[in-house]
């Protein structure tokens, strides 16, 4: 058996978790197309659960209809129903030593007017390159209400068992784009400056601690950079002011937006199987959709980042020190000797997602040391599928 860094407890906040591997949130697909949990929600996290992961983060949560994604079984967690559902999953969770918490987020730009049926918000009139919807511009009653609407889905999270939550600040969704100064372009109270930015997420994590009570733990996303715009140095300033919030009980680091979304994972661009099914070309004919795939393929190659091991690992070296905060990295993390180094070097846990579809018993194998790195191949067919009705799985296993 492991006796070593990977398998001591840590905190977050005052919950203590049994080991330093945590499951990222990934989508799952296992909701209806209310965005209501299905029954086969319970059985994906009890496996992640039985085979002793020591933190599960769910896919992401939307906070509203107007906030979804364009992915067609996303899950939410707004009425009654939904929370009984997902009630049933933390209470199959809580049967083993492992936790769970939920990801709360607001799509804002990134996502489509024919799919929530409601305005496309953002905090500046400027349209996503990839879903390029023209957006509304939020006013302050309207971000005054997002905000309510994050409280109150922490609320409902807290209610339907989670032990804890993680609000969804990277990737290019709503706080991303409010934190981003290549897409935030207010002048007012929430744009113009690294401070006046930050307020959004701010007044989130305020009012989620004031709806959810000071001692539940609340967790962020927070990216390191992106291809748009944000950099090393915004990151590291949102670091310094998160510093001083007393709000926020741990970080988790990543990079990329879902403009480019192969540059939040890495790794193989299967294209031509996302072509198939995306709603962004469901409406084309087929001789047009070949057409635009052809056209298409060449630019996303080149605007690709490849997969390396721990590919956000040397940025977060640099916000490591700055931080009073428990820090999780994510971002091609598959060596168990790079997980034992990443700890070593201060990060609280690490986060992983796909290795975690290949193999959901991989902190099993690591514990009885029948493994030295996960067996995911990068390969994206999971990844790629998420904006078909198919529930995420590896598709590497027959």
């Amino acid at each position: 058996m492991v006796d070593n860094i990977i398998f001591t407890p840590f905190k977050i906040h005052n919950l203590t978790i049994n080991n330093r591997m945590v499951r990222a949130a990934t989508y799952e697909g296992h909701a209806d197309f209310n965005q209501t949990p299905l029954p086969s929600m319970i059985g994906l996290y009890e496996e992640l659960a039985k085979n002793e992961v020591g933190l599960i983060i769910t896919g992401g949560n939307a906070t509203s209809q107007s906030g979804r994604t364009i992915r067609p079984r996303q899950a939410s967690i707004q009425t009654t129903e939904q929370v009984k559902r997902w009630k049933k999953v933390t209470d199959r969770v809580h049967l083993y030593e492992s936790k769970i918490f939920m990801q709360i987020s607001h799509a804002g730009r990134q996502t489509l007017k024919k799919v929530t049926k409601q305005r496309v918000l953002a905090p500046s009139k400027i349209k996503s390159p990839l879903f390029k919807q023209t957006p509304t511009v939020l006013n302050k009653a309207e971000i005054k209400n997002i905000v309510l609407e994050y409280a109150n889905a922490a609320f409902n999270a807290k209610a339907a068992g989670f032990d804890g939550v993680q609000i969804h600040a990277g990737h290019g969704y709503l706080v991303h784009q409010f934190l981003s100064p290549h897409i935030n372009k207010r002048t007012d109270q929430y744009g113009g400056s690294d401070v006046n930015r930050f307020r959004f997420l701010k007044e989130i994590l305020s009012e989620v601690k004031n709806s959810c009570g000071t001692s539940y733990p609340v967790i962020i996303k927070l990216n390191l950079g992106d291809d748009l715009g944000f950099s090393l140095a915004d990151a590291k300033e949102y670091i310094k002011l998160l510093n001083d919030c007393n709000t926020v009980d741990a970080i988790e680091l990543s990079y990329g937006t879902m403009d480019q979304p192969f540059n939040i994972i890495r790794g193989k661009t299967p294209w031509d199987f996302g072509f198939t099914f995306s709603p962004f070309f469901s409406s084309y004919p087929p001789i047009l959709k070949n057409i635009v795939f052809h056209l298409m393929k060449n630019k996303i190659k080149k605007s690709t980042l490849p997969f390396c091991f721990n590919y956000n690992l040397k940025s977060a070296q640099e916000i490591l020190n700055l931080s009073s905060k428990p820090m999780l990295l994510t971002g091609g993390i598959r060596k168990v000797r790079d997980i034992e180094s990443i700890l070593e070097q201060g990060f609280t846990a690490v986060t992983l997602s796909r290795p975690f579809i290949r193999e959901p018993d991989l902190v099993k194998k690591i514990r009885y040391k029948l493994t030295d790195a996960s067996k995911c191949i990068n390969c994206n067919l999971c990844t790629i599928h998420c904006d078909s009705p198919k529930q995420t799985h590896c598709y590497l296993i027959s």
